[in-house]
This record gives structure tokens, sequence and C-alpha cells, in this order.
């Protein structure tokens, strides 16, 4: 685990939350980033957006793990040696959650 982060139920408007990790060559294999949402069925994840320092874009975001409430962006390249000890930067949109 590089990094971990708890996010709190809001009640009005899409928040945004930022922030940035780098991975190094100890952590570059088999690297994942995965949100944690308490209920799967109401994660009021409205999207998951990473960004490395060259600017490429990932934003597919995978359910499949969600049984376990976790949710995953798609086919990020961690791994290739290009990216050891890049910056990256993360974007999560969340929506309200109504029994706020």
């Amino acid at each position: 685990q590089i990094y971990e982060s708890a996010l709190l139920p809001h009640s009005e408007g899409v928040y945004e939350n930022r922030g940035h990790f780098t991975i190094d060559k100890y952590t570059g294999k088999d690297t994942e980033f995965m949100v944690l949402a308490q209920n799967p069925i109401e994660s009021f994840l409205k999207s998951m957006t990473l960004q490395d320092q060259r600017g490429n874009m990932y934003s597919n975001v995978m359910d499949n793990l969600a049984t376990f409430h976790i949710f995953s962006v798609y086919k990020v390249p961690f791994e290739s040696d290009q990216n050891i000890g890049m910056n990256w930067s993360y974007s999560l949109e969340r929506l309200p959650s109504p029994d706020l």
C-alpha cells in the first residue's frame, strides 16, 4: 500500500478529491489504483481519473470487484519501465449522499 485516504459523505454538489503519488522501482510491479467503498450499491463515485506527468489520462473504471466494495481504473501501465519513478495524480468525483 502506497497511499490511503478516507473521504466522508457530503450532502450537496459534486465533490472532487485530488492527490498525487509516485510509483518507484519497488512498487511498480502489479500495482493498481483502487477505491474501497463502504457501500458498493451506493458508492456515490461518479468518476475516477489517473494522469501521468506526461499528460496521459486513464479513466475506464472497472467494477469487477464491486462485490468486495472495490473499484479500480482499467489498464494503467504502472509497471512499464518508462513509468517507474513517475509522479501520478488522481481525481475522484463523488456525488452527494441523499442520506445526509
